[in-house]
């Protein structure tokens, strides 16, 4: 059993924050998604089901999994192909994977959305086009809002949270804040998000 069935697709494939689930004593514990690299599923474990001995044991059992040529169990092909989002073998395949979402959901760059982003110059954008260009061309008055995670709660709020998730991640990882920026526009484009020449 896996907490999969509470968590859309999306959310997992695009987690950029490890994953809050029921412990099984009435508490939360952080899990990172798994990604099968057979089937090419993914999943959040549940933490239930993993009761891992205490003490010395349970530390020897965590660091002899690490090096063990086989994954996770999947739960839709049952073999044991399930290796965490952080691991380097998955990355190809969630980029992959990351693609063929935005070819099913494409970005409607011209379709209004729900309330418009109005940056610290007064700049209203009215579509998510709108918002990206303005950030582009003018990254100067940008900059504040992307440091500080303004555009990713907008873009959550107005139905991107795949897009939000992007910003999210290469926000925290990079510490230069223009190149993080770049890059999230850079694998917008990788991913079919965006056109090339955008």
């Amino acid at each position: 059993m896996t907490v999969t069935a509470t968590l859309e697709e999306c959310d997992i494939l695009f987690c950029d924050t490890a994953i809050k689930a029921p412990d099984g004593r009435g508490g939360e514990a952080t899990i990172q998604p798994l990604f099968c690299t057979v089937c090419g599923r993914a999943w959040v474990p549940n933490p239930a089901e993993e009761k891992p001995p205490e003490g010395i044991w349970g530390w020897t059992t965590r660091l002899l999994k690490q090096f063990e040529a086989k994954g996770e169990k999947c739960p839709f092909c049952l073999g044991s192909h399930g290796f965490r989002f952080k691991s380097p073998r998955v990355e190809g395949h969630v980029h992959k994977k990351r693609t063929e979402w935005f070819q099913l959901h494409p970005v409607q760059l011209d379709v209004p959305t729900t309330h418009s982003f109005i940056f610290r110059s007064g700049h209203e954008a009215h579509t998510v086009g709108e918002f990206l260009t303005y950030a582009v061309e003018n990254w100067d008055v940008a900059q504040g809002h992307f440091a500080e995670g303004h555009m990713e709660q907008w873009l959550r709020a107005v139905g991107h949270k795949e897009i939000a998730a992007i910003f999210r991640e290469n926000r925290q990882l990079l510490g230069d804040e223009q190149a993080a920026f770049e890059r999230c526009i850079s694998l917008l484009k990788e991913y079919g998000a965006l056109e090339p020449d955008f």
